[in-house]
């Protein structure tokens, strides 16, 4: 073990860990989704820590067979800032439709394992480590997805799915290749490449 080896001991909770983080976004979107009043609805938000906390968040749901689409932006800190902006119609479901069809894979999903490095059986000044490693700096998603079929929520920390601490070829992440093959992984993947296609196309109006 080297000099650069970051050691999460056992008495710090798992419960800390970034995947379990919530965020002011969600209570926003949450309200906002029981406001709609519709089967089919979902939302996926990111939200991202560092010097400050940033999350856009984006609602999807689905009325009359027509797929709507709002986004939200919102500064948590240093200084609140919120931006509602109005909805706009979707051309192809993009959403619902990836966890319609990956429904019975989602559902045996298992959770992301947390960024950890291989460890020694060791023991220093009375504590056991277990290779977990922290980050103040992340990024963090929420996904939910909900109709008359099914509903299904995750959350993780984009840190997991890294293969290696920065700059280190010996600090490797021993579950990045779980992590990465979930399935949720995939879609996720899929659908932020739909809404970056969404956002570089849309006209994003604010709301009075």
């Amino acid at each position: 073990m080297n000099e650069l080896k970051l050691i999460v001991f056992l008495l710090i909770p798992i419960a800390l860990f970034g995947q379990n983080q919530a965020f002011k976004i969600d209570s926003l979107l949450s309200k906002r989704i029981s406001e709609l009043n519709v089967e089919k609805i979902g939302f996926t938000r990111k939200s991202c820590t560092g010097y400050g906390v940033n999350s856009t968040g984006y609602i999807i749901w689905e009325k009359d067979s027509i797929i709507k689409l709002q986004k939200i932006d919102f500064i948590e800190y240093p200084n609140e800032e919120l931006k509602i902006y109005q909805p706009i119609e979707l051309e192809t479901d993009f959403f619902f439709f990836n966890f319609e069809e990956n429904r019975t894979i989602l559902e045996s999903d298992k959770d992301l394992k947390h960024f950890q490095v291989k460890v020694d059986d060791e023991q220093e000044f009375g504590t056991v480590s277990t290779g977990y490693i922290q980050t103040s700096h992340s990024c963090y998603r929420n996904i939910y997805a909900k109709s008359n079929k099914f509903e299904y929520q995750k959350l993780f920390d984009y840190f997991d799915l890294f293969d290696s601490l920065k700059n280190s070829e010996t600090e490797k992440n021993i579950n990045y290749e779980f992590n990465n093959a979930l399935k949720i992984i995939e879609l996720d993947i899929l659908i932020n490449k739909e809404l970056k296609r969404i956002e570089s196309k849309a006209e994003f109006i604010i709301e009075n």
